[in-house]
């Protein structure tokens, strides 16, 4: 990510100097993905369109969004390539071309 956007990098890092260690440590341990519950039923049930973006190089997040869509047939996967986790950081310009699109067609 550094490499890629070093400016949006940059601020990002100084950002995240400035959190509270132990506000960020309950964060953490709240929002754990071994920590949240299965939901794949409730997924399921969902009828609206669900649109699941992530990085190329985010495996864990790639693979979660192919079970998603095959989950629910409304559930729409976007991969963009070049990016790991921060896909709106990584690759701005293709983030915000991504969400335009998916925002005109679903007007």
């Amino acid at each position: 990510q550094q490499e890629r956007n070093k400016l949006a990098w940059t601020l990002q890092n100084s950002a995240r100097r400035e959190h509270n260690s132990t506000q960020l440590s309950k964060s953490y341990l709240s929002f754990c993905l071994g920590d949240m519950p299965f939901i794949e039923d409730e997924l399921m049930k969902l009828n609206f369109p669900i649109h699941y973006i992530c990085g190329s190089e985010d495996n864990k997040y790639v693979k979660m969004g192919k079970r998603l869509t095959y989950l629910n047939k409304n559930a729409h996967r976007y991969i963009i390539d070049n990016a790991g986790h921060n896909t709106h950081i990584e690759q701005p310009d293709l983030y915000i071309e991504l969400l335009d699109g998916i925002l005109l067609d679903d007007i």
